[in-house]
């Protein structure tokens, strides 16, 4: 053996006559990036590494659309980052911590549950085309859901799966304002709505299309108006005849009234 040379007995160039050898040293290619260990035709079969340290711009693929696995060995499971460690007993090689931050640039896809098991208090935000969901614990706000409609579009719509992909064609809201379609495809009909929002002055429930029906029992506690005109405030009532209101007293004629001075005579309301 001289300083530039080893000479190993037996060994063809091959190197399949070895015996096992034990490498006292680092065993490093003598250009960089462009010597591979083993093939695509002769694979390794195992390798047993502590730490794998990659380049700059590493890629890790498989061949021929091949699935790529992590897979532990018995009860250990995978962890993404080194800050964290489970509170919830992960126990198999199908579990997966990330110990931080994890964005997701596509569509995520649960199967099943998505448990916030610290409750919303740390918060959560989940970005959509103009609208935001968020948990908040902060100041009076304790476990609750929060609700905003962007900065520009303010609009929230309840429909079915089979049209989340359609255009509602709601022009932007000054007000969050919240849109109940029907099953109906919009690109049918799109008026098929009930919107419930608050326009600075008022509570404001509107039909697209059609009546508002309420079915059952309706309370009021306090007073009912129509068209800006109080009718109703406890148990008298303002009848009309015509376009003016009436003065409530028992002369003015009318089937209205008729049928008001019959209701005060059986003391179903109050005279006015």
């Amino acid at each position: 053996m001289s300083a530039n040379k080893i000479t190993i007995q037996g060994a063809n160039r091959y190197f399949s006559n070895l015996l096992a050898t034990a490498i006292n040293t680092s065993l490093i290619s003598d250009t960089d990036s462009t010597d591979d260990l083993g093939s695509s035709a002769k694979k390794w079969a195992n390798l047993y590494v502590d730490d794998i340290i990659l380049g700059d711009t590493p890629t890790i693929t498989t061949e021929s659309n091949a699935n790529l696995s992590l897979v532990p060995n018995g009860t250990g499971y995978t962890i993404i980052g080194d800050a964290g460690v489970t509170s919830h007993a992960f126990n198999t090689n199908d579990d997966l911590l990330v110990s931080g931050r994890l964005e997701v640039n596509g569509v995520a896809y649960f199967d099943t549950s998505v448990v916030f098991s610290a409750g919303i208090s740390s918060g959560f935000i989940i970005y959509g085309v103009g609208a935001i969901i968020y948990g908040t614990g902060n100041g009076n706000q304790t476990d609750t859901l929060l609700l905003t409609g962007g900065n520009t579009d303010r609009t929230f719509i309840f429909t079915t799966y089979a049209n989340r992909n359609k255009d509602f064609d709601h022009t932007a809201q000054t007000n969050p304002t919240l849109f109940i379609h029907s099953a109906t495809d919009p690109d049918t009909a799109n008026t098929q709505w009930l919107s419930l929002t608050h326009d600075q002055t008022d509570s404001v429930l509107t039909s697209g299309a059609g009546d508002i029906k309420l079915d059952g029992n309706v309370n009021i506690t306090g007073n009912l108006e129509i068209d800006n005109v109080q009718v109703i405030t406890n148990r008298v009532v303002d009848a009309r005849i015509d376009d003016t209101p009436n003065s409530g007293d028992a002369t003015t004629d009318g089937i209205i009234d008729a049928l008001r001075d019959a209701m005060i005579t059986h003391g179903l309301i109050a005279a006015a």
